[in-house]
This record gives C-alpha cells, sequence and structure tokens, in this order.
C-alpha cells in the first residue's frame, strides 16, 4: 500500500529535476510507496496541453507517473471532502477546489500528502503533510 500521495508541485518539481532535497526523497522510496491521485494526474494534464513543447512531447514526459497508483475522488474521499469543507467554511479558511479534493484523497486513505503548499493543506485536520522541497 503506498504511503505517499505526490501533490502537482512535487510531480512537477520531479519533471523539472532542479531539486535534489526532492530527487534524493523519491529515490530513497520504494515505487510502491509513491502515489498521485486524479485530480493531480488531470492537473498534469492540463499543463501537457497547454505546453509550448506540445501535447505529445509533454504527455510523454509524465509517463512515469502513469506507473504509480493512482486513486480516484471516490465516495469514501467525497465524505472527507465534506467534513474538510464543512469545517473550513465556517471558519473562513476554505483551501483551493482541487486542494480540498486531493486534501479528502490523501486523508481518507491515510496518506502523507507530499507537497511545498504546506500553508493551505495545514488546514486540513488529521492532514498528515511533508515538504520534500526543503533540505
Amino acid at each position: 500500500m503506498p504511503q505517499f500521495l505526490l501533490d502537482t508541485n512535487t510531480c512537477i518539481e520531479i519533471l523539472r529535476g532542479r531539486r535534489e532535497s526532492i530527487a534524493g526523497r523519491v529515490a530513497e522510496q520504494p515505487l510502491s510507496d509513491l502515489s498521485i491521485c486524479s485530480i493531480v494526474w488531470a492537473e498534469l494534464l492540463v499543463g501537457a496541453h497547454l505546453s509550448k513543447r506540445g501535447f505529445d512531447q509533454e504527455h510523454a514526459r509524465l509517463a512515469p507517473f502513469l506507473n504509480l497508483v493512482q486513486f480516484p475522488f471516490d465516495q469514501s474521499a467525497a465524505e472527507h471532502y465534506a467534513q474538510i469543507r464543512s469545517h473550513l467554511q465556517p471558519l473562513g479558511q476554505l483551501i483551493g477546489e482541487r486542494d480540498l479534493q486531493i486534501a479528502a484523497i490523501a486523508r481518507s486513505r491515510d496518506l502523507i500528502l507530499v507537497t511545498h503548499n504546506t500553508n493551505e493543506f495545514n488546514r486540513v485536520p488529521g492532514m498528515r503533510i511533508e515538504d520534500w522541497e526543503k533540505p
């Protein structure tokens, strides 16, 4: 069972290959411990469609992520989504819609979310977060 869910910004940094801290952490993990979710995959595909290099070339660069377990936004995630949103909204601390969905998927599967966007995800109760961009 995967232990880590990679957020979109982490996947982009992996593709860019500029952060040794991320490359090192990825290299330390068995592939079976890494995953993405359907929301992250959708965001990566949007980037491929908008790329100046062209979709086919960018899509080919995304191929390694297809080897990871991909978690969908399912009924369990929907229930966590509702709990998270109903907690944050009255506090005036809502996070972005896609981030809310990613958080719900991670929390519903008890995964550690690997993200540099800690300011938003730290608002979510019960979230486990790691920032691999920090050395």
